[in-house]
This record gives structure tokens, C-alpha cells and sequence, in this order.
């Protein structure tokens, strides 16, 4: 689910780092499990942490918690935005997994769209937001329902896994003219972590390193 403009087609697409080289990425969620994966970061290349610029904000909050100087830094110097923050409580109430989940989501390609210089918005969703078969195909599915009726049912229901399939409608619908990926990882496992998982010597587990995703 990739979104590529003309010129990349004709001209060839580049290499991940030319594509990187001198840009600015801003990435959501850094608190959460995949944003604190810095460890052989700063083992290894310590310097590298100076080019790091802490942005406050709360995805809940209006015009996401940024302050004006920071919204205005962000408006100037990003490239490119990796949106990883969400809730990943499959049981969270549907109240609130939508207020994170589609309402954060909204606000930051709102964000995307005021930016002058965004090259790409890569939406990170789960390997499990479509569970329609064995097999789940790199397209994008129907939503379940429609955002309306989600908030409708917000008011007595709690939420699995809808909210996840919403979000990535909503990117669908929102993303504009903004190049967009939408990522799908399974479970992101650390090292050392999880030391026993039961189960069924049988089945497949499906886990991913969570340095692969970040």
C-alpha cells in the first residue's frame, strides 16, 4: 500500500539511505514499545543521538499537545512522518482505542498536510487489524463500518480489533497527494524479554525482532 508519484516511476526509485540522506523524520509514539528501541544505538553510535529533537505532545490532546514552536520547527524541517502511535490494548474500551487509534491518527496527517516539505507518511498498523482468513492480503480491506457507526456503538461496547481496520481507512481517505505506506507488523518481540511462550509445538508463531519494525 504504497503511494508513488510519476517522477519516481520514471526516474527510478532510490536506495533507502539516498532516500533518507539530509531529511528530517518525525516519528510518533516514542514512549511506546517500538519508539524505546535505542539501546545498541547508543552502544554503538552515541553521536548520532545529538540529531535526536524531543517533541512533547499527547496524540488525545487538541493539535496533538505540540506547542507553537515546535509545531512551527515540525512545519519547516520534516520530511518524512512514521506514525506509530497507538494503543495496542485489543481490549481497550472502543471509546478510547478510537480517540487514539483514529482520532490520533487524523490529527497527525492533519499535521502531515501543513508540513512544506513531506515526502512520505508511513502509517504503522498490525499484522491483525484484518483477520478475514488464513491468508491477509498487502491491500487495503473495507473498514466494518463506518466511523459513525463506530462511535455509536463507542458508547456500550468495548473494542477488539476495529478500530485498527478504521484507522487504516481513514489513512486511506485522508492521505491526499502524500506518498503513504501502511505497515503491517506482527507481534514485535525483544530479546531476553520474553524468555517462555506457551503454546502448541505445532503452530506457527508469529513474531517479528522489534528492531525489523523500527
Amino acid at each position: 500500500m504504497l503511494t508513488i508519484p510519476d517522477s519516481c516511476v520514471e526516474n527510478g526509485i532510490e536506495s533507502i539511505p539516498e532516500f533518507f540522506a539530509r531529511k528530517s523524520v518525525f516519528i510518533t509514539g516514542g514512549t511506546g514499545f517500538l519508539g524505546k528501541v535505542f539501546n545498541r544505538l547508543r552502544e554503538e553510535r552515541p553521536e548520532d543521538l545529538q540529531k535526536i529533537v524531543p517533541i512533547a505532545g499527547d496524540i488525545v490532546a487538541p493539535n496533538l499537545g505540540i506547542n507553537a514552536e515546535d509545531e512551527e520547527l515540525l512545519m519547516e524541517k520534516v520530511s518524512v512522518v512514521i506514525h506509530s502511535a497507538a494503543t495496542v490494548r485489543f481490549n481497550e474500551p472502543l471509546k478510547v482505542a478510537l480517540g487514539i487509534n483514529v482520532e490520533g491518527t487524523r490529527k497527525v496527517l492533519n499535521l502531515c498536510h501543513r508540513m512544506k516539505n513531506v515526502k512520505a507518511f508511513v502509517h504503522v498498523s498490525t499484522a491483525y487489524c484484518n483477520a478475514v482468513g488464513i491468508v491477509v492480503e498487502e491491500k487495503l480491506y473495507p473498514p466494518p463500518m463506518d466511523l459513525e457507526k463506530a462511535y455509536e456503538l463507542a458508547k456500550d461496547l468495548n473494542g477488539e480489533i476495529t478500530q485498527q481496520s478504521l484507522s487504516e481507512s481513514l489513512v486511506n481517505d485522508l492521505h491526499g497527494d502524500i506518498p503513504t505506506a501502511i505497515v503491517r507488523p506482527s507481534i514485535a518481540i525483544g530479546k531476553g524479554y520474553c524468555k517462555t511462550i506457551i503454546g502448541d509445538r505445532n503452530n506457527v508463531l508469529d513474531v517479528i525482532p522489534v528492531d525489523y519494525v523500527r
